[in-house]
């Protein structure tokens, strides 16, 4: 691996325009442990006055703590979710943190009194690096896994906590920090409240904020790969039959917020999927269903899986039938033609239909506006 010692690299953030690697490049920096401290949160971010941070998500209870030690500064949020396939979930992101923000009286205060600032970051980030300063020019980087949250801080998970004091690569991360706040981001404004249901307020959502002030498009280049998207909504569908499953074991936190995992819950559970699958059982019996697998290229009616290496001699069976049946209507009145054009059309549909969902979920990403996702969204919004 090659060894850079240039402290002046271009991008440490692949948000950040201007970087002159290819798209297979990341900047690495070789560090040295020195030694093992045994701290706390309030230790590490005490005797600063200035914060500058980026976090991928945040628990606004561990920032209201935090900002209480420092004079001023500014935190930069990434993206709660872990992908997002479109504008909406930008969109979605964004009102989310506003509310949280926003509801909160401290919070408020420090954003209307200019000592604190919150940006939402436009491209999705994943960073978490937190830069202190003081007045006497003393300054400390911290790095490593942990979001901005009690969570990560709070020494009840495992984290990567790495921090340096008087680093020598203060500017050069601070430098970064201010190229991705400033060119990558979008201010939460003072006047900033909570969505409103009408959209009178849509303006208050920093991405649109920055849309309208700008007069020009804003361009959001993070397009998921197809396998991003499709582990995200396998984990949310697969989530819901699990919280059916939990909810059904009473499995729920007691008023400490300790959840008490039991042999007895587990038992219920698997009693319950064993009653759910039994019932499932009895519908596709009742009512049998086609299934249709993309990923295994596999068929199956009412649970007997079929055979799709069907012979030529098959094919040319059924293709005759069909002819038949559209030979058949030679002996209606009116528009024969145009009756067998409709009847032809009817019969490509029945044909297509099971492929229509995979279709619209293919090419949903170069074409939203008629992707199942949005068809939904138009579908519970009237």
């Amino acid at each position: 691996m090659e060894e850079k010692n240039n402290t002046q690299q271009d991008s440490l953030f692949f948000v950040v325009p201007g970087g002159n690697y290819g798209t297979s490049d990341i900047v690495a920096y070789k560090i040295q442990m020195m030694e093992e401290v045994q701290t706390t949160w309030q230790e590490l971010f005490h005797g600063f006055d200035e914060l500058h941070a980026v976090t991928y998500s945040l628990g606004i209870k561990q920032v209201e703590s935090v900002m209480g030690l420092f004079q001023r500064g500014d935190v930069v949020i990434g993206s709660p979710s872990q992908v997002r396939q479109a504008v909406q979930e930008l969109l979605a992101e964004q009102e989310f943190d506003l509310k949280t923000i926003c509801q909160n009286a401290y919070l408020q205060q420090r954003i209307k009194d200019g000592s604190f600032q919150f940006y939402l970051e436009d491209g999705g980030v994943h960073a978490k690096i937190y830069l202190l300063s003081s007045n006497d020019g003393r300054n400390r980087i911290i790095l490593g896994s942990a979001n901005f949250s009690q969570q990560a801080w709070n020494g009840t998970q495992l984290e990567t906590y790495l921090f340096e004091d008087n680093s020598r690569f203060f500017e050069h991360y601070m430098q970064l920090y201010e190229a991705l706040r400033d060119e990558s981001s979008s201010k939460i404004s003072v006047k900033a409240k909570p969505l409103q249901a009408d959209g009178s307020n849509l303006q208050d959502l920093p991405i649109i904020q920055k849309v309208v002030q700008a007069r020009k498009p804003v361009i959001i280049e993070k397009v998921p790969s197809r396998e991003e998207v499709e582990y995200t909504f396998s984990i949310t569908q697969e989530g819901k039959e699990w919280a059916a499953r939990v909810n059904h074991a009473y499995v729920k936190p007691d008023a400490n917020g300790v959840i008490h995992f039991t042999a007895k819950a587990v038992d219920w559970m698997q009693a319950y999927m064993k009653k759910s699958e039994h019932e499932k059982k009895v519908r596709v019996i009742e009512n049998p269903e086609f299934l249709l697998d993309y990923k295994e290229h596999s068929a199956s009616f009412s649970g007997r899986t079929w055979n799709l290496d069907s012979s030529k001699e098959d094919v040319q069976r059924d293709i005759r039938c069909l002819y038949q049946y559209l030979d058949g209507t030679e002996g209606f009145t009116g528009d024969i033609k145009q009756l067998q054009e409709t009847y032809t059309k009817i019969l490509l549909y029945m044909f297509l239909s099971p492929f229509m969902a995979k279709l619209r979920y293919d090419y949903s990403p170069y074409a939203p506006e008629n992707s199942v996702m949005d068809l939904q969204s138009k579908c519970n919004s009237s």
